[in-house]
């Protein structure tokens, strides 16, 4: 769990709220204080457990959930994703068919892993300090080979079941959606909620980029997860509702790739004005 950095010395009550997801729950590009659930667990007075990674897909964020309650007991649980999280779970086949029936892939460490050492050079120096630097790298540098060499970046474990004559990684958007559903219905968390997170909705970002977005992922599964969500009776809480009313100029400062410190902190309100811990 992500450390909140918060000293309160009183919770209100014994209960404990867990939370997985992506970069989003996690708080990527901010300090450990500034997270929301870091700002939740302030604000409500009761303990939060940020499981939130970096890069997780639905799939992924959901099984470390399913993992977690088995090992310890919560009160609460809010599985907290980006549209983008769905394909993640295609694209890293997190979940996998058979027989026309999905379930999780299976993975091993792989025997022969030797981690890389990483050296901070005077590059990722600069780049942590300037905007500028980050811009060019984000929009220029990334997208140059030359400059790519990912052999630090081999992932610890591999998969075990891969498409194959048995098994494929293609399915639809509503079976992809229903099993995920039927998933989080099975944790043994007594009150469960889905938060929905979205990348800048802000002029930060261009008005192709955002129509693109809401073509690939909001139409995609938008409809479909709500209808599902509320044929079983799953609360969702949409964060684009604490944004939708703001200015301009308040939404860009919301958001700077991920959502910064004031962003958290409205997103950790609406949370608490919507869930009743």
């Amino acid at each position: 769990f992500r450390y909140n950095a918060n000293e309160i010395e009183n919770f209100k009550n014994n209960k404990k709220i867990l939370v997985t997801g992506d970069s989003f729950a996690f708080g990527s590009q901010v300090s450990n204080n500034q997270s929301w659930p870091s700002y939740l667990e302030k604000l409500i007075k009761v303990k939060v457990f940020n499981g939130g990674h970096p890069g997780y897909g639905t799939g992924q964020s959901l099984r470390k959930a399913i993992l977690i309650s088995t090992k310890d007991k919560f009160d609460y649980f809010i599985w907290s994703f980006i549209y983008q999280d769905f394909d993640r779970d295609q694209s890293s086949k997190i979940l996998i068919k058979k027989n026309n029936i999905l379930q999780f892939n299976q993975y091993k460490k792989k025997p022969n892993y030797v981690k890389k050492n990483y050296k901070k050079n005077i590059y990722h120096t600069f780049k942590e300090i300037f905007f500028l630097v980050y811009l060019v790298d984000r929009e220029i540098i990334k997208k140059i080979d030359i400059f790519n060499d990912n052999k630090g970046s081999e992932k610890y474990y591999t998969t075990l079941l891969n498409a194959s004559d048995q098994y494929t990684s293609t399915y639809s958007v509503e079976e992809q959606i229903t099993f995920l559903i039927d998933k989080f219905k099975e944790i043994e968390i007594e009150n469960k909620f889905i938060l929905i997170q979205h990348t800048d909705l802000s002029k930060n970002t261009n008005e192709e980029t955002i129509n693109k977005r809401i073509k690939i992922y909001d139409e995609k599964y938008k409809y479909i997860l709500f209808e599902v969500a509320k044929k079983n009776g799953i609360k969702i809480v949409d964060t684009e509702e604490a944004f939708k009313n703001m200015s301009e100029e308040e939404k860009r400062l919301m958001w700077f790739d991920h959502h910064t410190s004031k962003g958290n902190r409205i997103v950790a309100e609406y949370i608490a004005k919507n869930i009743n811990f």
